[in-house]
């Protein structure tokens, strides 16, 4: 009986690397999430704000202004189109507190930005003694796809006159900014269509229906959890649910309600507008849909989530598969930060 020879080691060398690399290459080759959506459509933030540091400061002696800086950067994925920052919290007849501006009452000192975005907030807005507390931001892109990974900022100084104690040595108070704005949540995402979902033949199929389950936000506070697919024959049940997941309080988006979220508007926010999203569009193969248009209209969420279904009829249709869905929202959005302030009244000097 003939031996076999014994295979070379370099030839045994080139088959175990070859295995280990087809191992490699699966290994890394991406799973199916069954989930889309641009990269820069995630994260569940809008537009933030912030104080710069030590402006306002935590403490401070009399006999000088004030100041404050307040950083605004759109971390979402919609261009601002309409917004207001509120400066507040403090004794008007103490601290007489403005926006600083370029030498007149319509041009605010913007940093970062077109100046021509931005009127100072007067008495018109709520404030009702022509004090100007805020600014109001007509445009501030957001992230795109030319601009992934940063949307546009911007600096607002609020200044005040020189404050003077009078019969008081010191001053403690909380110094709150404010935002209000409206913006837009656009969730993409990739579904099965099936007309016939039941069936016993053996027809092979492309896709079988599934729920979609999107995480990591749409670029917006917030955001579409959920796409839950009902299947029937010739039709389809979608059940949306959505979510706040930005930690500031919503707000329907029409009509005035972006005045009455200003903390100078004695109407303020209505129970009934609060935690109300606008559904202004759901399109599937990017076409528009009657039956998907009765779905149209107000969500109300309770504990920050809500829901709607929406009807969809499947037609021409004789095979499985998978298209696109869009869904957007509109809300108003509102978030607060607030820093402690000391004021100390200068050793030795008399104010009264």
């Amino acid at each position: 009986m003939a031996l076999k020879k014994p295979m070379p080691g370099g030839i045994i060398g080139v088959i175990a690397l070859s295995l280990l690399t087809i191992s490699l290459l699966s290994s890394c080759t991406p799973s199916d999430s069954r989930t889309g959506g641009a990269e820069y459509r995630k994260g569940t933030e809008g537009l933030a704000i912030s104080f710069l540091s030590n402006m306002p400061p935590d403490r401070m002696f009399d006999q000088g202004p004030l100041q404050v800086v307040v950083s605004m950067e759109n971390k979402g994925a919609y261009d601002i189109e309409d917004a207001r920052l509120y400066i507040h919290g403090y004794d008007k007849d103490i601290v007489d507190m403005k926006v600083k501006t370029n030498g007149n009452e319509k041009n605010p000192q913007v940093s970062g930005v077109d100046n021509e975005n931005y009127e100072p907030i007067s008495n018109g807005d709520g404030a009702g003694d022509g004090t100007l507390t805020g600014v109001k931001l007509k445009e501030l892109k957001g992230r795109d796809i030319n601009s992934p990974q940063q949307g546009g900022k911007a600096l607002v100084e609020f200044t005040s006159d020189d404050i003077y104690l009078k019969n008081v040595d010191q001053y403690m108070f909380p110094i709150s900014a404010t935002l209000c704005y409206k913006y837009h949540t656009i969730a993409e995402e990739s579904i099965c269509i099936d007309p016939n979902p039941y069936t016993v033949s053996e027809k092979s199929k492309a896709c079988t229906t599934y729920d979609v389950l999107p995480s990591g936000g749409q670029g917006a506070p917030v955001a579409v959890t959920a796409i839950e697919v009902h299947a029937m024959k010739g039709k389809m049940l979608l059940t949306i649910r959505v979510k706040n997941l930005g930690g500031g309080i919503l707000f329907d988006s029409d009509s005035n309600n972006l005045d009455d979220c200003s903390p100078y508007s004695q109407k303020g926010l209505t129970y009934d507008k609060l935690d109300v999203v606008n559904l202004n569009s759901v399109k599937i193969s990017g076409k528009d849909d009657p039956a998907l248009d009765k779905c149209k209209g107000k969500i109300r969420l309770f504990d920050g989530e809500g829901s709607v279904v929406c009807e969809y009829v499947i037609k021409d249709a004789t095979q499985a598969y998978t298209t696109p869905i869009r869904i957007e929202l509109e809300y108003g959005y509102t978030t607060s930060i607030t820093r402690n302030v000391e004021i100390v009244k200068v050793p030795g000097i008399n104010n009264d």
